[in-house]
């Protein structure tokens, strides 16, 4: 799995720094020192999108801008919300902290060709070390005093930043390699890093998908065949490495058992914020 450095792939190179440049911050900074690595990101991407337009080498559509337009809406409405929410300090950081999307979604309005086979290897290559390291850290954390486990506990938070990062990465392999391996791997990852809204959202899309997909085309029995027999080898996997797998799996099936039982403290401060914005509104 290399990469190639040619220079008509560096639009890939700007969209894959753009696309995980605010889940590696908070380890940049915790570990490398401080560098702010997605206003470094928002840079390069602006400075492209000023070169692409005033080159008139790739200049925004109607749509693409009446896109931008409806999203832009949608942030004004956010920033309105904080005149009267009571989250506080949390409202306003989480507002600044949308803004770079509109960034986002005007620099792919500027990409003039993407290298999809070399985006979903850098996006591997970044993604599945630090997966597997953030992992391991939560699963020691609270069993292991010493100064890496002291350092780990402030960034333990940042579960949800990379469970969606491996959803997105299973939708890109499953649909773009389907390499069983590498899915069966992918999916591991998501389910041991404890984020069950991305996890719920990604059974949901690829239940969504696979039924338009079989709606249209018939369903090949050496699909089935290779499907059942990857399944029984991750089952048999698992069982044979139980004892391994549970303590980094124990979180998750916490987490996901209070979901479902109605409990959580998470879950209960977004339900209580949620009923006081319906409130205001009435």
């Amino acid at each position: 799995m290399g990469l190639t450095l040619k220079i008509y792939n560096y639009q890939t190179y700007i969209l894959i720094l753009l696309w995980v440049s605010g889940m590696v911050k908070p380890f940049i900074n915790t570990y490398l020192g401080n560098f702010d690595i997605v206003l470094f990101a928002l840079f390069v991407a602006c400075v492209d999108i000023v070169f692409q337009i005033a080159t008139k080498i790739k200049v925004p559509s109607k749509e693409y801008l009446l896109a931008f337009l409806v999203i832009l809406c949608l942030y004004i409405y956010i920033a309105i919300s904080l005149t009267f929410t009571k989250s506080g300090f949390y409202g306003y950081e989480k507002t600044i902290n949308l803004a770079p999307n509109l960034v986002f979604f005007l620099y792919s309005s500027s990409l003039k060709k993407i290298n999809m086979s070399l985006f979903v290897k850098a996006y591997c290559i970044l993604l599945i070390p630090l997966a597997f390291f953030f992992i391991y850290m939560k699963s020691i954390v609270w069993q292991v005093d010493n100064e890496s486990t002291r350092i780990f506990k402030d960034l333990r938070n940042y579960y949800l930043s990379i469970g969606l990062q491996l959803g997105l990465l299973l939708i890109l392999c499953y649909y773009r390699y389907r390499k069983v391996w590498l899915i069966a791997l992918v999916f591991f990852l998501l389910i041991a890093s404890s984020a069950r809204a991305a996890l719920l959202f990604i059974i949901l899309t690829f239940i969504i998908f696979e039924l338009i997909r079989i709606l249209r085309v018939r369903v090949k029995k050496n699909f089935i065949y290779i499907g059942s027999v990857s399944l029984l080898f991750v089952v048999g996997l698992v069982i044979g490495f139980k004892n391994k797998l549970m303590p980094l799996l124990a979180t998750s099936f916490t987490r996901f058992y209070v979901l479902f039982k109605g409990g959580g403290k998470s879950s209960t401060e977004r339900s209580n914020f949620n009923n006081f914005t319906s409130f205001f509104f009435r």
